[in-house]
């Protein structure tokens, strides 16, 4: 199935969003709010695959727990459906209050509404939380193993879904449409730093560096070359 076939459209063509939550077996209650332009399930296997392929500093909460409890310990649940981003964003704001999901209460780190910032406190005191449960799984050999073949698991079936004729150009064009982006930010941001008067000598003097030592490795390499020559007659 192509990312085409789980995104929503109205019969009108127009695509519309729902906010769904995601709910915590164990209690049943609402931990994670969150909205989406796909299919329910569909964002849901975004946040599972985040959770094994996400490095430990960019985790955020939901997907820590996944990590911990597995996807099998939460349900997810359609809340609204909104014909726009903003009132989709609204409602998301508002359910997050209502059902009051927020960290510590809940997995969302950040209200919509609020601009979906995370302080830097905040990010200090998570990225030491997660590398302190990552140090923990490696103290506790049978933790360990199960997390390790569970990563196993999910790396075949990453694997297989590349192999499926349906979902690869769609895979492939993501990937594409990610690097491009990079590409353009780190050119935007080069051009900007090359315009401030301030930042201009300093990367002058950088690039005349890096200029001298790609000489000096011609010239070392050229030298090597010159030296095997001799030792061949």
């Amino acid at each position: 199935m192509t990312a085409a076939a789980v995104r929503l459209a109205c019969p009108d063509g127009k695509p519309y969003w729902i906010v769904y939550g995601v709910r915590r077996i164990s209690d049943g209650r609402l931990v994670y709010i969150g909205q989406t332009s796909f299919l329910i399930w569909a964002r849901w296997a975004g946040h599972c695959q985040g959770a094994v392929r996400t490095p430990v500093h960019r985790l955020y909460p939901l997907l820590v727990a996944i990590r911990e409890h597995t996807p099998a310990a939460f349900s997810t649940e359609e809340l609204a459906c909104c014909r726009s981003r903003q009132a989709a964003g609204w409602t998301e704001h508002t359910l997050i209050e209502q059902h009051k999901t927020l960290l510590p209460d809940g997995y969302n780190s950040a209200n919509a509404i609020r601009g979906g910032t995370r302080s830097t406190e905040f990010v200090v005191k998570h990225s030491t939380s997660i590398k302190a449960a990552h140090a923990a799984r490696r103290n506790d050999p049978e933790r360990w193993t199960t997390w390790q073949a569970a990563n196993k698991l999910r790396g075949e079936a990453t694997r297989l879904a590349w192999q499926d004729p349906e979902t690869r150009p769609a895979r492939l064009a993501k990937m594409r449409a990610t690097v491009i982006k990079g590409v353009e930010k780190v050119r935007a941001t080069t051009k900007a730093a090359w315009a401030d008067p301030a930042k201009r000598p300093g990367r002058l003097a950088q690039l005349r560096r890096a200029q001298e030592v790609s000489r000096q490795n011609r010239r070392a390499r050229a030298k090597s070359k010159e030296g095997r020559q001799r030792d061949l007659f």
